[in-house]
């Protein structure tokens, strides 16, 4: 229970977390300080709080990843006050981390929870028709152009000036164009 009365189960589905990236680790490699033996109290107000916090244990394996996150739009709105901005956990999860590159409908649907009109967009065009209804691998997903990490303003004239450098990673490729057709 936090301060402001909001409730977490922190149960773990261990059969889920077994089918996950982080199967072969142990709890206390992400819970540094913690072991089946002591768990020290932490209080939080929000669950958000928690959240955020949580995240933070992510970067002892994935330095490299989570400073990229700095530099992302994403981080921006954390550091200035947006609590709501996404971090870590709400987009890989925290016990049941799924293997991104061979899910790439799962990827595109975890940045459907916070951009539903931007995604119902991407749905209907032809990269996400072709990934919503024939699971194509081929399309790009929201990561493919924004990435993952360094999540730039798509608003911004230097993310504006690359979207021809970015189509063209696939659009010049002769063995995907080839396959639907398409003239590189």
């Amino acid at each position: 229970r936090f301060k402001n009365d909001e409730t977490l189960s922190l149960a773990v589905d261990a059969s889920l977390l077994h089918q996950s990236v982080h199967s072969k680790i142990t709890c206390s490699d992400c819970h540094f300080g913690f072991s089946s033996e002591e768990h020290p109290k932490r209080n939080f107000r929000t669950k958000r709080d928690f959240i955020i916090a949580s995240s933070e244990s992510c970067r002892r394996c994935h330095f490299d990843k989570y400073t990229k996150t700095f530099e992302s739009i994403h981080y921006t709105m954390l550091s200035q006050g947006n609590l709501n901005a996404p971090v870590c956990v709400d987009c890989h999860g925290s016990h049941t981390i799924s293997h991104i590159s061979r899910e790439r409908a799962i990827t595109a649907k975890r940045c459907q929870r916070c951009h539903t009109a931007v995604y119902e967009v991407y749905a209907k065009s032809i990269h996400g028709n072709a990934l919503v209804n024939e699971n194509n691998k081929d399309v790009p997903v929201c990561v493919d152009c924004h990435t993952a990490h360094t999540i730039e303003d798509p608003f911004a004239t230097n993310y504006r000036e690359r979207i021809p450098d970015m189509c063209s990673a696939c659009h010049a490729n002769k063995a995907i164009m080839g396959k639907y057709g398409l003239s590189t």
